[in-house]
């Protein structure tokens, strides 16, 4: 029995030490493992870094190539936006030409459409007066008494030249016989009455001429016809216009007085 005992110890002593190996051999397997994993894990999370490290690098790349186009884009937009621009300025201002042309052209439809009006009224003027030319019988005297008038006032101008040729003569010889005696010229009255008489010819002649619309030429020597005064030359919208100034005028004196009459007094300062 003691002998069974003392194997039975041996066996449990060889099983004990077989366990412990056991128990090394198993520790050791597993720090092993433990290393192999650590290992392999180290290795793949340098892995993903690496590719997400990448992927970063790529991602900025893309980014920036995204914002040179965002640039390009909108310099393009700029451009498109300017040249819209034009372009409705350029309609705008096609348009209003168009419009000024339509005036223009409706301008001169009247126009043409009055100068025809005008032509038809000066047609229809000359016809009437023809008429009336025609049916008034005085038209043929009036012609008749012009030229009449007309030789009649040619012969009025040479009467007055001779009359005053003899007037200047009978004075000279007046002038020459008060040297000699003091003797009194009897050719002077008939000289001062035919000038008269010369002068009422002409002067009836004239406004014959006058009447009948023809101009009258003076005679060399004569008298100088007065210009008309600035009073009868004015025209109505002139006489306006100056009567508008003196108003204004009268109102500005007015107000200069107003102004004379206002004084301005100094406050004096505390």
């Amino acid at each position: 029995q003691i002998q069974d005992l003392h194997f039975q110890i041996d066996t449990l002593q060889k099983e004990l030490l077989a366990a412990r190996t056991n128990q090394t051999t198993t520790a050791n397997n597993t720090s092993f493992v433990d290393t192999t994993s650590n290992s392999t894990t180290t290795t793949n999370q340098e892995g993903v870094i690496a590719d997400l490290r990448k992927q970063l690098a790529d991602a900025l790349a893309q980014v920036d190539v995204l914002k040179a186009e965002r640039n390009a884009l909108m310099e393009l937009s700029n451009q498109l936006t300017a040249e819209n621009r034009k372009l409705q300025l350029g309609t705008d201002s096609s348009l209003t030409v168009k419009q000024q042309e339509g005036r223009v052209a409706e301008l001169t439809h009247a126009l043409d459409e009055a100068r025809g009006h005008n032509k038809a009224l000066k047609k229809e003027l000359r016809r009437w007066l023809k008429r009336e030319d025609a049916t008034s019988p005085t038209s043929s005297i009036a012609h008749q008494t012009c030229d009449t008038v007309v030789m009649s006032l040619q012969a009025a101008k040479r009467q007055v030249e001779a009359a005053r040729a003899t007037s200047s003569f009978t004075d000279t010889t007046t002038t020459t016989s008060a040297l000699d005696g003091g003797r009194p010229s009897s050719s002077h009255p008939p000289s001062t009455t035919t000038m008269s008489d010369a002068r009422l010819k002409l002067k009836h002649a004239k406004e014959v001429l006058a009447l009948a619309g023809k101009k009258v030429e003076d005679l060399p020597g004569g008298r100088p016809m007065r210009a008309p005064s600035l009073v009868h030359r004015e025209t109505d919208s002139q006489r306006s216009v100056m009567s508008k100034l003196k108003e204004l005028q009268s109102k500005r004196a007015e107000m200069a007085q107003e102004r004379k009459k206002v004084r301005n007094y100094s406050i004096p300062s505390s």
